[in-house]
């Protein structure tokens, strides 16, 4: 697996607002993401850390970091 620095954004995302990219080490587990409208994902609260949703009505990939949600915006 690349290491922090080696690793690169997914096509057609920028850098996310909080500047660093992580890589997904889940070499034994399904990924799961969920999908929602924008309005209704921004107005979760307490999901787990790591809680990924799509915005079907935008172009975004919504993360939960535990506190709020940081999102990957298209190109």
């Amino acid at each position: 697996m690349p290491s922090p620095s080696e690793f690169n954004n997914p096509s057609q995302f920028v850098v996310p607002s909080w500047g660093t990219t992580y890589p997904l080490d889940n070499f034994d587990n399904t990924f799961q993401a969920y999908y929602d409208i924008q309005a209704n994902i921004e107005a979760r609260s307490g999901d787990p850390v790591g809680t990924t949703y799509l915005a079907s009505d935008v172009v975004r990939i919504y993360v939960y970091d535990g506190t709020d949600w940081q999102y990957y915006t298209g190109t």
